[in-house]
């Protein structure tokens, strides 16, 4: 929920999940539900003999209330993020209602009822824990093979220059914490992050690197992209001169996430309808050239065709039929500093697997 928000039709289905605790999740969720009708009903009468005195009623009833409205409407608006803080910061709010509930209409006075909720808790307690502990595993597994939050962190003994990280989502976020403090300045697209705001007015004369993370990452979490050329086997963190270089335009849905091998060179994306990208400059005319490896998906259609451009300039047209291939094209003159070249596919778009890239480079000449 924190990496893509919730929707309607992106969230996981119930019956996706194992008996067991699919049944505990309704049982709560029941459980709660009864609860605050209890205490619609104990607030609205008005013996003074209740358990509960109606204004404490009437409070919880009414924080219950609008916790359900909040996280109703962040679920519907597809606000992951804020649904999980709502959720968070009153996560105690549900026992306490039960708690109440069932106080109130005197299920705690019965020692048998008493010691069945006990047993119950007891069981959603032990469930709870079996489910944690796969989540925690999980976490645990992907924290070993990813990159320390110190591998992030820029060499404070290079020369000061404008870094921009060919990174995006979480490993940016964090490159960008690691790096707050420092010397060089960090120029990102501010598409790319919500937490920090992006460095401007750059001075174009001004020397200027690409910083990358050439660890590929594991269980999902892909640190690295199609626009890396090696792999080095000793630093985690390469820097590298901007002029030249390419950077992915993220977030983007047509450019799915990178899949291949154990290496930064075995990686490709699957490519729909568009896929937006950044040559850095200034270049002159002919002083490199553009590759990539193009190969047809399962979703690409005879009468498409696929065309390369920079700077809205058409610089290769391929048919469907011509692929798989590695296209060479040669760069024009680019006075930018931020180059946005795309490539594109015409005709229908069938499915999000319609093109494979791999390899998307600038070699000198």
């Amino acid at each position: 929920m924190q990496a893509t928000g919730v929707t309607l039709t992106a969230a996981d289905k119930l019956t996706a999940y194992p008996l067991i605790p699919r049944i505990a999740a309704m049982a709560v969720l029941g459980a709660v539900f009864i609860s605050i009708i209890v205490l619609a009903w104990s607030a609205k009468k008005t013996d003074k003999t209740e358990a509960v005195i109606r204004s404490d009623l009437l409070a919880l009833f009414t924080l219950a209330i609008l916790v359900a409205i909040f996280q109703t409407i962040f679920y519907v608006r597809g606000s992951g993020y804020s649904l999980l803080k709502i959720t968070d910061y009153f996560v105690f709010v549900g026992a306490i209602i039960v708690s109440v509930a069932a106080f109130q209409i005197g299920l705690t006075k019965n020692k048998i009822v008493g010691g069945m909720l006990v047993c119950l808790i007891g069981a959603y307690c032990a469930i709870a824990f079996i489910e944690k502990e796969k989540v925690l595993g999980v976490y645990r597994d992907r924290t070993a093979l990813m990159p320390l939050p110190s591998a992030y962190e820029l060499d404070p003994h290079s020369a000061r220059a404008t870094v921009y990280p060919d990174l995006s989502a979480e490993p940016l976020n964090l490159f960008l914490y690691q790096n707050r403090y420092g010397p060089n300045r960090i120029a990102f697209r501010a598409s790319e992050t919500t937490r920090f705001i992006p460095t401007g007015g750059l001075d174009a004369a001004a020397p200027k690197q690409v910083a990358r993370l050439f660890r590929v990452g594991a269980l999902g979490t892909t640190i690295a992209d199609i626009t890396y050329s090696t792999n080095p086997s000793s630093a985690v963190l390469g820097i590298a001169p901007l002029e030249g270089q390419t950077h992915l335009v993220q977030p983007d849905p047509y450019w799915l996430a990178p899949e291949g091998g154990s290496t930064v060179d075995l990686l490709w994306r699957w490519l729909s309808v568009s896929g937006k990208f950044v040559l850095y400059g200034p270049l002159t005319q002919n002083q490199r050239t553009l590759e990539v490896n193009l190969a047809a998906g399962p979703d690409l259609r005879p009468d498409n065709q696929i065309e390369l451009y920079i700077s809205g300039q058409l610089l290769l047209t391929v048919r469907s039929g011509e692929l798989p291939r590695q296209i060479t094209v040669d760069l024009p003159a680019l006075s930018g500093i931020e180059n946005e070249g795309e490539i594109r596919i015409v005709g229908p778009a069938g499915g999000i697997h319609q093109l494979s890239v791999a390899k998307l480079l600038s070699f000198p000449r």
